[in-house]
C-alpha cells in the first residue's frame, strides 16, 4: 500500500484481486478541532465503486482501515513547551491577596491540519490556573497558561511550600511538562503606634503649632515585614497627613507619620475631631486608629 498526499487527505492504492484498488482518505473540518475522517472515491479494477454488487477483498478492507490510522497519525498534534522557565519562586506574607505567579507558553508542532488540546492541572489547592483547558490550537500556533498563587491557607509555621502544575497534551498521555512553584511564607506583621490620641490647637491670633509626629512600628515576629497606608476617615480639610503609605518596616523597625494643619485653617471656633486610620493588608491587628483633636481659639 502506498500513499500520495491529496489536498486535505491522502490517496492510497493496493494491488489485489482483479488489479489495482484505489481510494482517498479525507480529513474534513480542517478549520477547527474535531476532525472527521472518511474513505471516499473508491476505484476498483472494474470501475468506480458505485454499486454494492462489487465485493471488497478482505486485504483491501484491512488496508483502508490502516490508511485511516496512517492519516490520523500524519495529522497528530505535538505539544512543545516554548517557555524556558519551568520553575518559579515566590515570597508572600500570611494574608496576602491572590497574586500571579507566571505563565507557560505551549505550541502545536504537529502535522498539517492537526489541532492540539492541552490541560494545566495543579497538585495543590493554593495554586489555580486561570484557563485550565485550551482546545483547538492549530499547527504552528501558540497558547498560554497563566497561573496564580492563592495564599489564604498558607501559614509561616509550615513554610516553605512546593507545588506543581502538570501541562498535559490531552491526545497523548506521554506528552506533558511539569512546572514547579516554591513559596516562602513570612508571618503577619503587627502595627504599633506611639500614641492613639493627638491634641492640636490653633489660635486665630498666634502662629500655628509645630508639626506633630506619630511613630509607626512593626511589632510582628522577627521575619515579618510591614507595609501600611494612611487614611483620613472623615477627610477633614484642616488636617494634612504624610505620607499616604509607607514600609516595608522590618520587625522592630519604625517610621514617622507627620500630622500638620492646612493653613490657613478654615474651621469654626471650637473642637474638631478626625480619625487617621493606619491599615495593612495582612497585619494581624489592622487597622489601627489615631484620634486627632483640634481646638480653634481666638
Amino acid at each position: 500500500m502506498n500513499a500520495i498526499p491529496a489536498g486535505g487527505g491522502f490517496s492510497f492504492s493496493l494491488g489485489s484481486i482483479g488489479g489495482t484498488w484505489k481510494w482517498t482518505v479525507l480529513a474534513s473540518n480542517l478549520q477547527g478541532p474535531g476532525l472527521l475522517y472518511q474513505v471516499q472515491d473508491i476505484l476498483t479494477p472494474y470501475g468506480p465503486l458505485t454499486v454494492a454488487a462489487i465485493p471488497l477483498p478482505g486485504d483491501v478492507v484491512q488496508s483502508m482501515a490502516q490508511s485511516v490510522t496512517d492519516v490520523q497519525n500524519q495529522m497528530k498534534p505535538h505539544m512543545t513547551v516554548v517557555s524556558s522557565q519551568t520553575s518559579f519562586s515566590m515570597g508572600v506574607t500570611e494574608g496576602d491577596p491572590r497574586v500571579n505567579v507566571g505563565s507557560v507558553q505551549i505550541r502545536n508542532d504537529g502535522g498539517f491540519g492537526s489541532f492540539l488540546s492541552a490541560t494545566a492541572t495543579p497538585d495543590v489547592p493554593w495554586l489555580t490556573v486561570l484557563t485550565p483547558e485550551i482546545t483547538g490550537i492549530a499547527r504552528g500556533a501558540t497558547a498560554q497558561f497563566s497561573f496564580d498563587l492563592v495564599p489564604d491557607t498558607l501559614l509561616a509555621t509550615q513554610s516553605p511550600f512546593v507545588g506543581h502544575i502538570r501541562i498535559q497534551d490531552t491526545s497523548d498521555s506521554s506528552s506533558y511538562a511539569i512546572m514547579t512553584v516554591s513559596v516562602l511564607v513570612l508571618p503577619r506583621p503587627a502595627i504599633g503606634v506611639s500614641t492613639q490620641s493627638v491634641a492640636l490647637s490653633y489660635s486665630l491670633e498666634t502662629p500655628a503649632p509645630a508639626n506633630f509626629y506619630v511613630t509607626v512600628s512593626n511589632l510582628g515576629p522577627g521575619t515579618s515585614s510591614l507595609n501600611y497606608s494612611t487614611l483620613k476617615v472623615g477627610n477633614a480639610a484642616w488636617l494634612v497627613v504624610a505620607p499616604n503609605s509607607g514600609g516595608p518596616i522590618a520587625s522592630g523597625g519604625n517610621e514617622l507619620i507627620q500630622l500638620s494643619l492646612a493653613l490657613p485653617v478654615s474651621a469654626a471656633l471650637g473642637e474638631h475631631v478626625e480619625t487617621v486610620r493606619i491599615s495593612s493588608q495582612n497585619a494581624s491587628n489592622s487597622p489601627v486608629d489615631v484620634t486627632v483633636t483640634m481646638t480653634v481659639t481666638l
